[in-house]
């Protein structure tokens, strides 16, 4: 794979844009998964490696979903009690996002991802979220960022796991990776990740929802 490029950096203010490039995304993922499991079908019990892929999808999707959201609503000036409600869905998608994300961590992972893990003050309690003043616009930045450190770690999970994956799976002998990274790969990252990916439809759909009775 190539070195990680930081794609959440497209992300403009031009919906039009946004969308093209949620296009472009969908097109390059669906045809990376693809191949890998054309790759993959010809190893034998390679299910980490599907499970690693899947992970890597997930997070993919999450990040087309942000380039696909109505994301102009954020500077539209909303009713008070509209508002409350964008920022309470915020402060615990964002909550959800901090608790299994912890998921995430391994050793392959940046030392920055983990200490960001470890402050709520990053998450559902940063300090835009607590000051009166601040905008609609920079609730959603927050979301940005955390999507933005979620993509980029995954990307390094799988950049490291799958090629050490792919040699024990072609050497004879015990298999290199530990058990516990095995089973954390299927029991808990899978799972944490179809998690994440849920609670961020979810509450696109009532971004969604907002928008359409402001269009309405």
């Amino acid at each position: 794979m190539c070195p990680y490029t930081f794609p959440i950096w497209m992300l403009t203010s031009d919906e039009n844009h946004n969308h093209k490039v949620a296009d472009l995304l969908q097109e390059n993922i669906d045809w990376f998964i693809m191949k890998k499991k054309q790759f993959y079908d010809t190893i034998h019990g390679a299910k980490e490696l599907y499970d690693l892929l899947e992970i890597l999808r997930l997070v993919q999707q999450l990040l087309i979903y942000q380039f696909r959201s109505n994301i102009n609503i954020f500077n539209s000036q909303l009713p008070y009690t509209v508002n409350l409600r964008i920022k309470n869905s915020i402060k615990n998608l964002l909550a959800v996002w901090r608790i299994r994300s912890k998921t995430l961590i391994h050793p392959y992972v940046d030392s920055s991802f983990i200490d960001t893990v470890a402050t709520d003050g990053r998450w559902e309690c940063h300090p835009k979220l607590i000051d009166s003043s601040s905008t609609l616009d920079e609730w959603n930045g927050i979301i940005i960022s955390r999507l933005g450190n979620l993509h980029q770690t995954v990307y390094e999970i799988f950049t490291h796991l799958e090629p050490r994956f792919l040699v024990s799976y072609n050497t004879s002998g015990a298999c290199h990776i530990d058990i516990d990274t095995r089973k954390n790969i299927s029991n808990k990252m899978l799972p944490a990740m179809n998690f994440i990916l849920q609670q961020f439809v979810t509450y696109q759909q009532l971004i969604d929802d907002i928008y359409s009775n402001l269009a309405a």
